[in-house]
């Protein structure tokens, strides 16, 4: 697809069913991962893409979301007027609700900011749904199609896969703070998968043009954080060189990048 001289910017999208391990690979890759410049100053290779949400903040250590919440002077405020206060001078990508139990309503929102046009070297990475995915495609595919001259970014998928269900079960159920979050927990489980079966999302990326060599699979076996920050180390690198060089080329070259990059 021509990309009338757009400059395209990768935003690596963590996905993964719920207790898989994406708020963790996030972390990861914001924290421990660096690159030097050309003046020998190190900074990350990534920054974490803020969401934003209308959910209860479930405790402290909570902290993947940007929280909306009404202050005591705003009783009676429309949420949408919470969450315009926040998002003023955002382009808003995606605004996903659920009905949870107790008759609430969570919005989750990913937007992006103004500022991150101007930082075109930052890679973003952002733990995310694949209706948010989904959304996140549909605005790149409309300004690269519609616009030119200008800087968009296009979703990266990082998938993330448990190797034990029942430890997944057992990290999603322990996240839970309160009884009412157990329970909600049980019936996203029994009756709203949120996240379809693996072959299910490889046959949607592959849907919206995503390859094999644009797709970055991630296994958790839940052995411990340094073990799981080597196993995103080994999947992340070498494909990023590749991902980031099909998407500068339009998706092309793909098959003799590997044997270019010099990775086995």
């Amino acid at each position: 697809m021509k990309n009338n001289n757009n400059k395209i910017i990768p935003i690596y999208t963590v996905l993964g069913k719920s207790g898989s391990g994406k708020s963790t690979v996030v972390k990861i890759l914001e924290t421990f991962f660096k690159r030097t410049d050309e003046k020998d100053s190190t900074y990350n290779c990534f920054k974490k893409l803020k969401m934003y949400t209308t959910r209860p903040q479930r405790n402290d250590f909570d902290t993947d979301y940007v929280f909306m919440k009404r202050s005591l002077f705003e009783p009676y405020v429309s949420t949408d007027s919470i969450i315009y206060k926040h998002l003023k001078g955002s382009t808003v990508v995606s605004d996903i609700s659920y009905n949870v139990i107790g008759g609430e309503v969570w919005r989750y929102i990913l937007a992006y900011d103004d500022e991150m046009y101007d930082v075109i070297n930052t890679r973003y990475i952002v733990a995310a749904s694949i209706g948010q995915f989904i959304d996140m495609w549909k605005h790149y595919m409309y300004r690269n199609i519609t616009e030119k001259d200008v800087t968009i970014f296009k979703p990266i998928p990082i998938v993330v896969q448990s190797t034990s269900e029942s430890e997944r079960l057992r990290m999603l159920y322990n996240r839970a703070s309160e009884d009412k979050d157990k329970s909600e927990v049980l019936r996203r489980e029994l009756f709203g998968p949120e996240f379809p079966d693996e072959d299910k999302y490889m046959e949607i990326f592959k849907e919206l043009g995503y390859t094999d060599y644009d797709i970055i699979v991630i296994k958790n076996g839940y052995e411990g954080y340094e073990e799981f920050k080597r196993i995103v180390n080994d999947a992340v690198y070498p494909k990023k060189d590749v991902i980031e060089h099909r998407v500068e080329h339009g998706g092309k070259f793909a098959e003799d990048l590997w044997d270019i990059l010099g990775y086995e």
